[in-house]
């Protein structure tokens, strides 16, 4: 398995020989990539912190959160956390975000580009997986009432 320091550089190099087309976002300085989830490019941020012991990866759905639709969306995205084997739904109710993070620790500032290649694909099956239903939730086309019907619904015809 191959290792390497965790920086900004190495990163880019990890993405771009992964064929993943680094960019780079301007204000923040970030590194990131785009995903396809549901018929959307949704943005991947990758943020380095205490000098590379964390990597955070930082998926952003493009659905504004809405006042009146905030503790629908925050129940749902509970519900998804508690079902899923590595949980990372959560909501910015001051900006109105909406993401899926995960949080990666690199011992010693080393990162296992195999384990990374394997969260990267785990955050697009997750995030492609629920972003229809985060988007119908968080508009308000449908309550969670509904959701859990057509769900039941499904599972008995399957």
């Amino acid at each position: 398995m191959t290792t390497w320091s965790l920086n900004q550089n190495n990163l880019s190099n990890f993405l771009k020989q992964a064929e993943l087309q680094p960019l780079l976002e301007r204000e923040s300085q970030l590194t990131y990539i785009n995903i396809q989830a549901d018929d959307h490019e949704l943005p991947l941020f990758f943020v380095i912190r205490n000098k590379g012991e964390v990597l955070q990866m930082i998926c952003y759905f493009p659905y504004q959160l809405h006042d009146e639709h905030k503790g629908a969306t925050a129940r749902l995205l509970h519900l998804l956390n508690r079902d899923l084997d590595i949980p990372g739904f959560g909501m910015d109710e001051e900006q109105g975000l909406i993401f899926y993070r995960l949080v990666l620790p690199c011992l010693e500032g080393q990162i296992h580009e195999t384990l990374l290649r394997i969260y990267i694909d785990t955050i697009k099956l997750v995030c492609d997986s629920f972003s229809h239903v985060v988007g119908l939730i968080s508009s308000g086309n449908m309550n969670l009432d509904e959701l859990k019907k057509q769900a039941k619904k499904e599972q008995t015809n399957t």
